[in-house]
């Protein structure tokens, strides 16, 4: 064929390149595999290694594709099966682009097991198939949980994340399988140095990788080679590989710690292929996909919900918060969310939860204890749910900052932030909406914020920006674990957009241990950091101008259930003692901190009535020398769907009069402070049955 018909005859397919020898060499490839396979079915030899190209895992039964003519280990899984007696037949195909010929060869078939860990990128990544290289994936008919698909949906990914695979999910399912031959399309492109596949494999990890798969099938195994666009990463690779199969030393792994989205992703393909592997642990079971249309099923997170919602109210008060505007207010604060870890255990065979073995493990309660035994005000926000793909991460951040938008705006149009302290602490998942809201209002922030509190609950990290970062690493601490990646750059000058970075003293686990470990160290810092501030200046005189000056103003919100993933606000009051020290150099140029009057929060504590002098705790000592404020606080939890929407709180006639005390300390956990010059008001909370809250003058 001339250059053009070869040259139009390629560009006929997807990715082939074409010359007058392309069809002599895709024979000879092929050809080159099925005498090794016969040589080692026979015993000729014991395992081996196909050094050919062109590659074949892209071609599909009638058509070529991806620089692949002839599909070769497809090819020879039949010859082994047709020719050699060999039933079961196990390909793995580690090349970092998903072998969408093969599996497509074998879709149907029960005796020969596809498995493929590829990069995916949602679909994105080549092949391009959202569908068929998915981990969603299993199989057609007699097939079905024959075919499996371990998809990365990022780069970087390298030996933890290769080796907690091949752990996890298919060395079980080739024990379970137990193959009388194993072929591996042996792609190089995910390894270290491609700049295609952009992985980190190393050729370590490829050893261990074939040692691990030679212990199957008698040792009958035999390494094709498929992919890869760097000559030296694919040598070093193949050497390794080939190494491990004569048994030779295989370098040392270095400490296997996979990453968050490797152990989500593996966690998802068990769930899947649990249905089909006995070995794998069966977390399919009792999920919502599994249950007839007509079967009634209520969620863990509702019936959690109805513990939350009354230890929340009938221990702390705390009720929902008023005036919370916004697209994302029913998700956020209609319903009660539950922010502890449920450690359940299960019946081994189908994961069915065992109750009375189950616990909840709420690590806030001592937080929220510790707060409110202070005496500080406390407005805590839920996040609804924990994110697992980048889609949900940055929807539910932008719903955040959205929500402490709403929440700030509130506040200052109640003059709520005149002589508090405002403390802000955020955990989790919580820790990117807070952040995203400090940048989002960074003219503001550091004129009203004494103190950031962040505590990472995953391996990211949230940066401020530049023009914030002076005032955010003054007054941030930010908690990482101790094999958080951020240390590895610990030789390099920090950057002070990350804050004031501190280690936990602790590995990675479940952010629940991590906040109980840390508890007291959280809330010495903030003492320490408020005690350092100079205080608010005023005097009485002031304060009471201020006060009689004011406009009452006739609020109607709904009730609030605050808790969560979390992100919590502290308010400080000022003390009578304090407000009444002479002036000092204020903490800020604010028009709005020029007024030592203090806005308190509506209370549903029993006992709290005006001017009564309130004490902390035992061992909950007030923060700042008066009271420590409190801000919002996200954890990252499921969500809870709460009680029915409540009506609107109605405003009480009943009036009585007096003046506030200016050095009693609020004991409220609800959560928006009102401006009100009059004397005390009263509120009905329809959810107490008739029990009415009241609410504190300024």
């Amino acid at each position: 064929m001339s250059k053009d018909d070869l040259l139009e005859m390629a560009n006929s397919y997807n990715s082939i390149y074409l010359n007058n020898l392309s069809a002599f060499c895709a024979r000879l490839s092929c050809g080159s595999l099925i005498e090794l396979c016969k040589a080692v079915a026979s015993g000729q030899v014991l395992n081996g290694v196909a050094i050919i190209r062109p590659p074949g895992h892209h071609a599909e039964p009638h058509e070529a594709g991806g620089f692949c003519l002839y599909n070769n280990v497809a090819i020879a899984a039949r010859y082994l099966q047709q020719s050699h007696g060999l039933k079961k037949i196990f390909i793995l195909d580690w090349d970092v682009h998903h072998g969408n010929g093969t599996q497509t060869a074998f879709i149907d078939d029960p005796d020969v097991v596809y498995c493929s860990i590829h990069r995916f990128d949602h679909g994105a990544f080549y092949p391009g198939d959202p569908v068929a290289a998915a981990h969603t994936t299993v199989g057609e008919g007699p097939g079905r949980g024959r075919t499996i698909n371990i998809p990365w949906n990022s780069s970087g990914m390298g030996d933890s994340e290769y080796i907690y695979a091949f752990n996890k999910v298919i060395m079980p399912i080739l024990y379970e399988f137990a193959p009388d031959f194993v072929l591996v399309s042996a792609g190089f492109d995910a390894a270290k140095g491609d700049h295609i596949g952009q992985m980190l494999v190393t050729p370590a990890a490829y050893g261990h990788m074939t040692h691990m798969l030679k212990s199957l099938a008698g040792g009958k195994i035999i390494l094709a080679l498929e992919g890869g666009y760097n000559l030296d990463s694919i040598a070093v690779s193949g050497l390794a590989c080939v190494k491990a199969l004569l048994n030779d030393p295989i370098e040392a792994l270095d400490p296997i710690r996979p990453n968050s989205l490797c152990v989500q992703t593996i966690h998802e393909v068990i769930k899947v292929q649990s249905r089909y592997w006995k070995s794998l642990p069966p977390i399919y079971a009792n999920t919502e996909d599994d249950l007839p249309m007509d079967i009634p099923a209520v969620g863990m997170d509702k019936v959690l919900a109805i513990y939350q919602e009354n230890h929340l109210r009938e221990t702390y008060g705390m009720i929902k918060m008023p005036r919370l505007d916004g697209k994302d207010r029913g998700e956020f604060l209609d319903n009660v969310h539950c922010t502890g870890e449920l450690c359940a255990r299960t019946v081994g065979t189908n994961n069915t939860i065992r109750p009375q073995k189950s616990v909840l493990v709420d690590a806030m309660t001592q937080y929220i204890d510790y707060i409110i035994g202070a005496g500080n005000e406390l407005i805590d926000v839920v996040v609804p749910y924990l994110p697992t793909t980048e889609e949900e991460k940055v929807m539910l951040k932008d719903q955040q900052s959205n929500v402490l938008a709403d929440l700030w705006s509130t506040l200052m149009a109640t003059s709520a932030m005149e002589g508090r302290r405002i403390v802000v602490l955020a955990t989790g998942f919580g820790c990117h909406g807070l952040v995203a809201f400090l940048n989002e209002k960074q003219k503001e922030v550091p004129r009203y914020l004494s103190s950031v509190t962040l505590v990472l609950g995953d391996e990211t990290m949230p940066m401020v920006t530049k023009k914030l970062s002076p005032w955010y690493i003054e007054n941030s601490f930010v908690m990482a674990s101790d094999d958080h990646p951020i240390w590895e750059r610990a030789s390099q000058k920090m950057n002070s957009r990350t804050g004031n970075l501190l280690r936990t003293e602790r590995p990675s686990e479940r952010l629940a241990e991590t906040l109980l470990y840390l508890r007291k160290r959280i809330f010495g810092d903030i003492e320490s950091k408020l005690d350092s501030l100079a205080p608010f200046p005023s005097s009485d005189s002031e304060s009471e101008t201020k006060i009689e000056e004011a406009t009452p103003m006739e609020l109607e919100f709904p009730p609030m259930q605050t808790r969560s993933g979390r992100l919590s606000m502290q308010m400080d009051r000022v003390s009578k003692s304090e407000a009444s020290t002479p002036e000092r150099q204020r903490q800020t140029s604010s028009p709005q901190m020029q007024s030592a009057a203090t806005n308190l929060l509506p209370t549903a504590r029993n006992g709290a009535r005006r001017g009564q002098q309130s004490t902390s705790r035992p061992g909950s000592p007030l923060l700042n020398g008066s009271v420590a404020g409190s801000v919002p606080s996200l954890v990252e939890r499921p969500t809870v769907v709460g009680p029915q929407r409540s009506q609107p709180y109605p405003q009480g006639n009943n009036r009585d009069s007096g003046p506030s005390s200016l050095n009693s300390s609020p004991r409220s956990t609800a959560a928006v402070p009102l401006r009100n010059n009059g004397p005390q008001n009263r509120i009905v909370d329809p959810n107490l049955e008739g029990v009415e809250s009241k609410l504190r003058p300024v």
